[in-house]
C-alpha cells in the first residue's frame, strides 16, 4: 500500500510538471513574437512607451492619440522603467509578465506551505497554478494581469505569515493590496477576503485594514482623477465598464 501511495504522489507531481513544461514550451515559441499575442497588448505598450516619454496616458480620446488607458497605471510605469534599461522592445513586457506568472506559482506555494505545513501539497499546489490554462493565457503577454496577481498573493502571504502586532503591518499589507488595484483595478476581491477573515478571528484589526485600504485606493483615485482632469476617473470606471465583455 505504502508503495501504491508513493507513486501516486509522484503522479500528482508529474501531470501537472508536464502542463507547465508545455507553457514553458510555449512562452519561449512566442515572446520574441514582433505582433501583438492578445488584443490588449498594442495599448498596453503603447501606453508605457508614452510614459516613458513623459507624456499622460489617462487624458481625453476625443483628441488624438485615441489610445484609451482602461487599466490603473502600475503595469504601465514597471514596463516603462525596464524600458529605460532595455530599450522599447515589445518582448520585455513579455518577460515583465512571464516572470510574475513563476513569481506567483512561487508565492501559492508558499502560502499552502504556511498553512499546511506539506511540501507535497505545496509543490502540488505550485504546479497546479503555473499549469492553470487560464493563468497561463496571461503567463507571457503584455498585459497587467500577473503582475497585480503577483503582488496579491505576496499580499497574502505577508498576511498569513505575519501576527501583524507590529504598527507597519497593517499598514503595509493594505499598501500591497491597493498597489495591486492600481495594477489592475478588478482585484479587489482579495482584500475583501482578508479584510473579513481577520474581522471573523482579530475583529479591531480587519477594521483597521479594510479603513487603511480604502483610504489608500480612495486616496490614490482622487488624486490621478485631480491630475488628469478626470480622465483618470472615466477610462478606468466609466469606459472600461462599457465594454461588453467586462459586462459578461
Amino acid at each position: 500500500m505504502s508503495r501504491q501511495i508513493y507513486l501516486a504522489k509522484i503522479l500528482l507531481l508529474i501531470i501537472p510538471l508536464i502542463f507547465t513544461c508545455f507553457v514553458f514550451g510555449k512562452s519561449l515559441l512566442l515572446w520574441q513574437v514582433p505582433f501583438r499575442l492578445d488584443y490588449a497588448e498594442g495599448f498596453v505598450y503603447f501606453n508605457s512607451v508614452r510614459i516613458l516619454k513623459g507624456q499622460v496616458i489617462y487624458h481625453s480620446i476625443i483628441n488624438p492619440p485615441h489610445v484609451p488607458g482602461f487599466y490603473t497605471p502600475v503595469y504601465f510605469s514597471s514596463l516603462a522603467s525596464l524600458m529605460v534599461l532595455f530599450g522599447e522592445k515589445v518582448e520585455i513586457g513579455r518577460v515583465l509578465s512571464f516572470a510574475c506568472y513563476l513569481s506567483s506559482a512561487i508565492l501559492v506555494s508558499l502560502i499552502v506551505f504556511q498553512f499546511c505545513k506539506s511540501r507535497l501539497l505545496s509543490i502540488f499546489a505550485g504546479l497546479l497554478f503555473a499549469s492553470s490554462l487560464i493563468i497561463s493565457l496571461w503567463a507571457f503577454v503584455i498585459r497587467p494581469d500577473m503582475l497585480a496577481i503577483a503582488i496579491v498573493l505576496l499580499g497574502i502571504l505577508y498576511v498569513s505569515t505575519k501576527k501583524l502586532n507590529h504598527w507597519y503591518d497593517l499598514p503595509l499589507s493594505a499598501l500591497l493590496f491597493a498597489l495591486a488595484f492600481f495594477t489592475k483595478q478588478n482585484l479587489v476581491l482579495a482584500p475583501m477576503a482578508v479584510a473579513i477573515w481577520l474581522f471573523l478571528t482579530m475583529r479591531k484589526k480587519g477594521i483597521i485594514f479594510a479603513a487603511l485600504y480604502l483610504a489608500f485606493v480612495l486616496v490614490g483615485v482622487g488624486m490621478f482623477t485631480y491630475q488628469t482632469d478626470g480622465s483618470f476617473f472615466q477610462q478606468i470606471f466609466l469606459y472600461a465598464g462599457k465594454v461588453d465583455y467586462s459586462n459578461w
